[in-house]
């Protein structure tokens, strides 16, 4: 088993923390239908997925497309996701927490994509190392 770079854990981590919480909150709401899981249990299972990359064996070039796919995915679904929730009739924090929450999740979606470019300069080291996965 290969481990993952820390920005692949952290966007996986983040990732299922937020799409579980809306799992149980659509659970927790009278009315739901089968149509309200779609999102967020497609994204708990992107999650899963690239947490397999790792697991299994797994060529780079596999890995590597999963994960900049993954970031890609998220970053379009909040994009849309919050476009939505403002133009809708909802309270102000509402906005502001969906909008806190594709921030950190796009800036997450972002590191990973990042951390599994071979030969990227990583930030912070001053010698350019590259990242291997």
């Amino acid at each position: 088993m290969r481990r993952p770079p820390a920005a692949v854990i952290a966007f996986v981590a983040w990732t299922e923390i937020v799409w579980a919480g809306r799992v149980r909150n659509v659970m927790a709401t009278a009315g739901w239908t089968a149509g309200d899981f779609v999102l967020p249990v497609m994204f708990v299972l992107l999650g899963l997925g690239v947490t397999a990359l790792f697991v299994a064996p797994t060529p780079p070039a596999v890995r590597v497309a999963a994960i900049r796919g993954a970031a890609a995915v998220t970053t379009v679904v909040w994009v849309v996701r919050v476009g939505f929730i403002a133009v809708h009739d909802h309270p102000a924090a509402f906005i502001a927490v969906h909008v806190a929450l594709a921030v950190v999740s796009i800036a997450l979606a972002a590191w990973a994509a990042r951390s599994v470019v071979p030969n990227a300069p990583r930030v912070g080291d001053g010698r350019g190392d590259t990242a291997t996965i």
